[in-house]
């Protein structure tokens, strides 16, 4: 493939091919959500007007424009998503297990004082530290707080015993 055969493609890249691709772009990226092909397909629309100015030369223009466009969208794209949507960088608790385990509840292996005891939650042990007031092997507790890959527990209340049944004298 010779250097005129390539000039000769990207000069039949007109506007409405930018249009094109910035819609596919877009609808794609409506499907994913990742805010990444957003900037892309604005890039390639602002690709599109440009190329409809008088005189605009495709060849050069075309991919000139969406790889300028392209990298500052990309880069104030970012800068903007953290600013106004902080949240979709934090990684969600699915990605991190532990985060489940928050308000979890489960029992006192050893017993747990704010240097630290054992517990099962679920069908694991872990390494646990009370909140507030030791808690005896065997109580049930519930996850309160999470410190690194230590849990923060305290102990529940427990279970309120139903009234002995009266006895009535015959």
């Amino acid at each position: 493939m010779n250097m005129s055969a390539i000039t000769d493609f990207l000069g039949q890249i007109g506007p409405w091919h930018w249009a094109a691709l910035g819609l596919l772009l877009l609808v794609i990226e409506l499907l994913t959500g990742t805010m990444v092909l957003l900037w892309l397909a604005i890039a390639a629309g602002l690709t599109a007007l440009a190329l409809l100015a008088p005189g605009a030369d495709p060849w050069f223009l075309g991919p000139a424009i969406f790889s300028g466009a392209s990298i500052v969208l990309s880069l104030a794209g970012d800068r903007f998503a953290k600013k106004f949507a902080p949240d979709q960088h934090k990684a969600p608790a699915l990605d991190d297990p532990i985060q489940s385990l928050l308000g979890e509840t489960g029992e006192a292996i050893s017993p747990i004082d704010q240097g630290g005891g054992r517990a099962r939650l679920r069908d694991s042990d872990w390494n646990v530290r009370a909140a507030d007031d030791s808690i005896g092997a065997g109580a049930r507790l519930e996850v309160v707080r999470i410190d690194g890959d230590r849990l923060i527990v305290r102990a529940l209340a427990p279970a309120a015993l139903p009234a002995p049944p009266s006895v009535s004298e015959a």
